[in-house]
């Protein structure tokens, strides 16, 4: 079985990625390789991944996937918010895609940043922040440290020192001294459900947004998201698990 789902995985890599990347990555697991490396046709600097972020490459990257990380938005966007960034996948598809664009990457786990700094060390316009967003500011953990690395969830931590800080929208937009995020990417893993709660106001400040809802194991994700924008007029697509609201009133 073990020799089925190998082969499996390198078709799947192969339609997806390009044979030449389904090759590479064979070879790098067997050399025993920690980290992945990785080239892409729409990325100037080359990817490096752990053999569990690859669910996320091909997420960025695949066939199926990659046009929703390469969105048609009218006019250059000047500020993109990469909230839950993992390894950087998305936020060095937007460094490449748009140039111009700020982006501001937030990732609460230290081990996924540092691979994030490999990723997206080289694009000047990334800057990437240790942080989880929430509703309030305060200080943040994560609550299921022994799942794979982009199933992280963050909890309120109610120790008075230490920590991860938590960023609100309307901080991170007075932060970067701007009043719209033209592009948001939201993977936060069921901590949008409460970001949606409070999020009539900071909702209306964002043009484009890309995200994953975790109903599976936080029900009520999609409920809030639609409470939250009922009379708001936008376009609404769905390529597998992701979610593209493009927000016609901003």
């Amino acid at each position: 079985m073990r020799l089925l789902e190998q082969a499996h995985n390198l078709l799947r890599y192969a339609r997806d990625l390009g044979v030449g990347n389904a090759v590479g990555i064979a070879a790098q697991k067997i050399q025993g390789r920690e980290l992945i490396t990785l080239r892409v046709d729409a990325v100037r600097e080359p990817l490096y991944c752990r053999s569990g972020d690859l669910y996320v490459f091909l997420e960025v990257f695949g066939r199926k996937f990659g046009a929703v990380y390469d969105p048609a938005l009218g006019g250059d966007p000047r500020l993109i918010v990469d909230a839950g960034a993992n390894v950087g996948f998305a936020s060095a598809m937007f460094a490449n895609r748009f140039p111009k664009a700020r982006i501001v990457a937030i990732e609460p786990d230290v081990k996924n940043c540092e691979v994030f700094r490999r990723n997206c060390g080289g694009y000047d316009n990334v800057k990437l922040l240790h942080a989880a967003v929430w509703y309030r500011s305060g200080r943040m953990k994560i609550e299921n440290p022994d799942d794979a690395s982009f199933l992280f969830r963050v909890t309120e931590d109610a120790g008075e020192t230490g920590g991860i800080p938590a960023l609100t929208f309307p901080e991170i937009l007075a932060n970067a001294g701007a009043d719209v995020i033209d592009i948001l990417k939201l993977d936060v893993e069921g901590a949008e459900k409460v970001l949606f709660e409070h999020g009539q106001e900071w909702l209306r400040r964002v043009r484009l947004m890309i995200m994953e809802l975790h109903d599976g194991y936080i029900p009520g994700c999609s409920d809030a998201l639609f409470q939250a924008i009922a009379g708001r007029k936008y376009r609404h697509s769905r390529v597998k698990e992701i979610d593209v609201i493009e927000f016609l009133d901003v």
